[in-house]
């Protein structure tokens, strides 16, 4: 159970699996959604579907979350040598959003990255995506410099516990 605003919120049973090629589909479909106008607003370049193709191609881990038996987001990252894994995407349906369902992404990500012996987690977020921003900053992530390119670099140290 989670409390939001002083009120407990029932928190979702989720299910984290791998990507398998079936899944590209809602992939695009919701990357576009999420992130078209945000990515041209911040960069200036145009989000398309070659581009999200290339990021699925270029990410070593893609894990698809869902709830109730249908995908509700999808997560991706690589893990290089030094221990530092680089989270290139985190998007949930709009309808999943504000529900305590990111904070229980990134709880099972922290998981995950300790159990691969991942010291440090890198990421970035598009300057016009403050709602992003904040949710970054809420679970434990650090702004690292001043925006790059249209993007704010971000990290969070690993607990190994």
């Amino acid at each position: 159970m989670v409390k939001r605003k002083g009120r407990p919120i029932q928190t979702a049973v989720l299910l984290f699996r791998p990507r398998r090629p079936s899944d590209d589909p809602f992939i695009i479909k919701e990357s576009l959604e999420a992130m078209r106008q945000k990515f041209t607003a911040s960069t200036g370049f145009h989000l398309t579907e070659q581009t999200i193709q290339q990021q699925i191609q270029a990410n070593d881990t893609i894990t698809i979350i869902e709830k109730n038996g249908r995908p509700i987001g999808f997560y991706m990252y690589t893990v290089y040598p030094n221990r530092t894994m680089y989270w290139s995407s985190l998007i949930l349906v709009n309808s999943e959003q504000s529900k305590g369902i990111g904070r229980q992404v990134v709880q099972h990500i922290d998981r995950e990255a300790a159990k691969l012996g991942v010291r440090l987690i890198e990421g970035h977020v598009q300057i016009t995506n403050q709602k992003a921003l904040a949710f970054w900053l809420q679970n434990g992530f650090q702004i690292d410099s001043p925006p790059i390119n249209g993007n704010i670099a971000i990290s969070k140290i690993v607990r190994i516990e």
